[in-house]
């Protein structure tokens, strides 16, 4: 049976995990419980999926858009949103390098699908921390991050309701910060032998990426400047 997580852990990390994001305003927040965490000690890769093959977990989440001029709007997804029909899912891959008896590295890509089949996906890289009582931290940065419409329908959509537009104007990629936790079982250690089925709880946020920063501050001025005109 998968070990219970404390939430108030997970915002303990996630405020050291946001530092990266703090210095430019977040655009998009997302959240996710339940997941199904495993590593292959074989192959050296740790996944984290909506989908948990012993059928014990079922995992929940929300993704949200802040109002940035924008109306915001949050995309429910309520628990074992996967078992539904339609493409909704989480997945996180990352490859475990350098393991050392307190830290690792972890490198490897992350997608979130809506209801719809719309999706936000990039890549991740980051430090695993081993933390008191079986507790395993991830504190990563995300990059080349894109939100993209496959739907058509202009939307990211819930499986529980709520929605948020996909237009982000002149915005097209994103970066950010994501904080992982899970509690290892019993006589597992940190990333020693193989583990499956672990309840893993992720947050994470996304700012625009440095390019489309510099591009929406070049439009401000340029604006600036014609009605000064």
């Amino acid at each position: 049976m998968p070990m219970p997580i404390s939430r108030a852990l997970l915002v303990c990390g996630a405020v050291a995990g946001a530092a990266s994001a703090a210095r430019a305003d977040v655009l998009v927040t997302f959240g996710y419980t339940d997941l199904a965490g495993s590593f292959n000690s074989g192959t050296s890769v740790f996944s984290a999926t909506a989908i948990d093959m012993a059928g014990v977990l079922r995992s929940d989440g929300n993704v949200s858009r802040l109002p940035d001029g924008a109306p915001g709007g949050t995309a429910l997804f309520d628990p074992g949103f996967v078992s539904l029909p339609g493409p909704a899912d989480f997945m996180l891959s990352v490859n475990v390098t350098g393991i050392g008896p307190n830290t690792a590295t972890g490198t490897g890509a992350f997608m979130i699908l809506d209801a719809n089949g719309d999706m936000i996906m990039g890549d991740i890289s980051g430090t695993f921390v081993r933390g008191n009582n079986g507790a395993t931290f991830f504190n990563a940065d995300l990059s080349n991050v894109m939100i993209m419409g496959m739907s058509g329908d202009g939307l990211f959509n819930g499986t529980d309701g709520g929605a948020f537009s996909l237009n982000f104007g002149a915005i097209s990629m994103f970066e950010g910060s994501l904080v992982q936790l899970m509690t290892r079982p019993a006589g597992v250690g940190f990333f020693t032998q193989s583990f499956s089925n672990i309840s893993t709880e992720v947050s994470g946020q996304l700012i625009p990426a440095p390019g489309a920063a510099a591009v929406l501050l070049g439009s401000g001025v340029l604006a600036s400047r014609r009605r000064r005109r």
